[in-house]
């Protein structure tokens, strides 16, 4: 039997533990409440409903966001940043930045030319701050070094570099070899054993290129999807219908530039003056016909399987228009790592060994680019921004708001285009659960933008804040400790 001391005893004891775990739960309800901030007074560019919601509100706690809409009375504690006269958008979403790829260059091997990509931590660390400062929290990265790209993402992710949330892919499978680039494959058991391999190295998505035959490439898909990876592809040999019934999960480059989608006729045509490389980039184009049967069952095969297009408009439009000093003197290529630019300079673009009058035949095909584009967004083809980071005169951030400029020329609305940038590359990635809409729930990835973008999308350009999962960075701070 317990007597009344003992009772009076545990009572008392019970009482202190319970005041003990009550100062502790108020201790971390202060604490959680130091990581909250709100932004107010802004209008939000609701992405995914296309609205705009003016005098908005946006509660950030512990890196995500608590509550978005109208604004309203909080309480006074919380921080809060006044937006009034900004616009917000999530944060973009680059799907085509080769972020560790440097200089190319050409080394004898076994008595044979061979052409071979450099990668370095230091160009994807300078790329990915580039990135951040105009505004892009997230980018997928569709191949090269496939250790360089594993360890930024890991790096970003343990909040050691700073720089937007990577997807990767690793070295794009190909028959060819381009060290640094691309896994050479030989035989069909290499295509199998380099996707394993890829995915023990921690990356996201497989990358398929040019060189593979139908045979190769349905191995390949089946055998990523086979290990839970999706599968994309530059590819030519094999036609985008073939690829798309084969179950490619997307495509990039704008350049779907296969015999199979050229009639009878503009094939025999084509190949009697096609030139090999970078030429087909116009030649291609000089004979399709858009409304051709072989196009319209393209078109219509990359909608009924769901395949996700990223068109790189901005790398094709400078390798156009490499005549002229608008691209290759741009000031802001001095946000290009020197080592690319001086590559690019010196050695290595896609329009070597063009001539005048090839400029001038690219650039009357130009149109034609932007047609096709216009063609899968009215056929209700999901398309990102991508800009090809790390290929000549791409500039890191800059090129990402470049690009979303030639999306509203080839005739898609502005909003559109900025759903583009930010939700439809979380879609295509598979990351729409945490990211590119702002949502209840959602990572705190956000751009307030000074101007607004709907009545000129080149407002875009005009960033006051960058703010990723809850951490604010300006652009200038950024962009001015590299330049250091």
């Amino acid at each position: 039997m317990l007597n009344r001391e003992m009772i009076n005893k545990r009572i008392q004891t019970g009482l202190l533990n319970s005041l003990i775990v009550s100062s502790l739960l108020i201790s971390l309800m202060t604490a959680a409440e130091e990581n909250v901030t709100a932004y107010r007074g802004m209008t939000w560019l609701n992405v995914k409903q296309q609205v705009m919601v003016k005098d908005a509100l946006v509660i950030v706690k512990d890196h995500k966001i608590s509550y978005i809409g109208k604004n309203h009375k909080i309480d006074d504690t919380i921080h809060t940043i006044d937006m009034t006269g900004k616009y917000l958008l999530p944060g973009f979403f680059d799907t085509h930045a080769h972020f560790s790829m440097g200089a190319i260059s050409v080394s004898m091997q076994d008595g044979q030319p061979a052409m071979v990509a450099a990668a370095k931590d230091d160009i994807s660390q300078w790329n990915g701050q580039k990135m951040l400062a105009h505004g892009i929290t997230q980018l997928r990265n569709p191949g090269g070094d496939t250790q360089h790209n594993v360890t930024y993402k890991q790096q970003v992710a343990k909040q050691q570099w700073i720089g937007p949330d990577a997807h990767v892919a690793g070295l794009l499978l190909d028959k060819t070899s381009m060290a640094g680039l691309t896994y050479q494959v030989k035989k069909n058991q290499d295509i199998v054993d380099e996707i394993v391999r890829q995915k023990q190295l921690g990356v996201d998505f497989i990358k398929l290129y040019t060189g593979l035959n139908e045979s190769e490439l349905e191995l390949a898909i089946n055998t990523a999807h086979q290990h839970g990876l999706k599968a994309i592809g530059h590819i030519d040999n094999v036609s985008w219908t073939r690829a798309a019934e084969l179950g490619i999960d997307g495509l990039v480059h704008a350049m779907p530039t296969s015999l199979d989608h050229l009639t009878k006729q503009q094939q025999t045509q084509y190949n009697r003056s096609k030139r090999p490389g970078a030429f087909t980039f116009f030649e291609w184009f000089e004979q399709v016909d858009l409304n051709s049967k072989p196009m319209k069952q393209m078109i219509s095969t990359l909608k009924s399987h769901h395949v996700v297009l990223d068109p790189t408009l901005i790398v094709f439009k400078n390798a156009f228009w490499g005549d002229d000093k608008t691209v290759t003197e741009n000031p802001q290529l001095s946000l290009v790592h020197p080592d690319l630019l001086k590559n690019w300079q010196s050695f290595y673009t896609f329009n070597l060994g063009w001539q005048a009058n090839d400029f001038a035949r690219a650039k009357k095909a130009w149109p034609q680019v932007l047609k096709l584009v216009k063609r899968f967004h009215q056929e209700g083809i999901l398309m990102s921004i991508g800009t090809d980071v790390g290929n000549p005169w791409v500039i890191p951030g800059v090129s990402f708001h470049q690009e979303m400029a030639l999306m509203v020329d080839a005739g898609i609305s502005e909003f559109e285009v900025l759903k583009m940038a930010t939700l439809n590359g979380a879609l295509s990635t598979g990351t729409e659960h945490i990211s590119g809409s702002l949502e209840v729930g959602k990572q705190a990835n956000m751009v307030f933008l000074n101007h607004n973008p709907l009545a000129d999308i080149d407002n875009t350009r005009s960033i006051a804040l960058v703010v990723k999962h809850g951490t604010s960075y300006s652009s200038d701070v950024l962009l001015g400790e590299q330049s250091q």
